[in-house]
C-alpha cells in the first residue's frame, strides 16, 4: 500500500506560503505516521503527489528554481516528522517526487534527498507522450522515432536517479485516451512496460 496526500492545493511552493505549507505538513504527518508506526515493511508513505504551484505558467514546466526548492524543504519536513513517530516508521520506505512529479529534466536535477536518507524512493509521473496519452491529438503510437523518443525519456529518468543508486516508482503512467485506437494504445502500453522493466 502507498499512502499519500493527494491533490493538496494548499501545498503551494511559494515563499510567501512556505511557512504556513510547513507547519501544516508537519502537523498532517505526524498524525499520519503516529497511526501507522506499527505498520510492517508493506506500507509506503508518500510526501506528497504532484506539489506545484497551482495556475501559475510553471505548474507543469518544472517551475522555478524557488518552486523546486521549496519542494525540497516540504519533503524534508515530511520525512524528519515521518522519522521521528519512531517504531517502524524510523526505516520505512518513503517516497518523495519531484516538481510536480515531472520528468522535465530541471525539475528531477534540482530533487534533493533529504538527509540522504537511503530508504528514499522517487515517484515520477510520465503520461509520455503528452499528446498521445493524454491531450489526445496523437492517435497512433508504435513507430520506430515513438520508441526512441520513449526510450529517451526513460534513459533520462535512469542516469538522472537509477543509475546514482536511487530507486524510481512510475507512480502514473499511461492512461492513454480513447481515440478508437486499440492496437495503437496496446502497443504504447506493452512498450512503456518493457521500458519500466529495462
Amino acid at each position: 500500500v502507498i499512502l499519500n496526500t493527494h491533490h493538496d492545493e494548499w501545498i503551494v511552493p511559494t515563499n510567501a506560503k512556505k511557512d504556513e505549507v510547513k507547519a501544516r505538513l508537519e502537523k498532517l504527518w505526524t498524525q499520519i505516521a503516529n497511526r501507522f508506526k506499527d505498520y510492517g515493511d508493506y506500507l509506503i508513505l508518500e510526501t506528497m503527489n504532484e506539489p506545484r504551484h497551482h495556475k501559475s505558467p510553471e505548474e507543469w514546466t518544472g517551475c522555478t528554481a524557488e518552486g523546486r526548492d521549496l519542494i525540497n524543504q516540504y519533503n524534508k519536513v515530511c520525512v524528519d516528522a515521518i522519522r521521528a513517530t519512531g517504531g517502524n516508521n524510523a526505516t520505512r520506505k518513503l517516497m518523495i517526487c519531484t516538481y510536480a512529479a515531472s520528468t522535465v529534466q530541471k525539475a528531477m536535477d534540482d530533487l534533493v534527498i533529504p538527509n540522504n536518507d537511503e530508504n528514499i524512493i522517487i515517484s515520477i509521473h510520465s503520461y509520455f507522450p503528452y499528446f498521445f496519452c493524454l491531450e489526445g491529438s496523437q492517435k497512433t503510437w508504435g513507430s520506430d522515432k515513438d520508441k526512441k523518443d520513449m526510450d529517451h525519456e526513460f534513459d533520462r529518468i535512469y542516469n538522472t536517479f537509477v543509475a546514482r543508486g536511487k530507486a524510481v516508482v512510475m507512480g502514473e503512467w499511461c492512461n492513454v485516451e480513447n481515440g478508437d485506437n486499440y492496437e495503437d494504445r496496446l502497443r504504447h502500453a506493452d512498450y512503456y512496460i518493457k521500458c519500466c522493466k529495462k
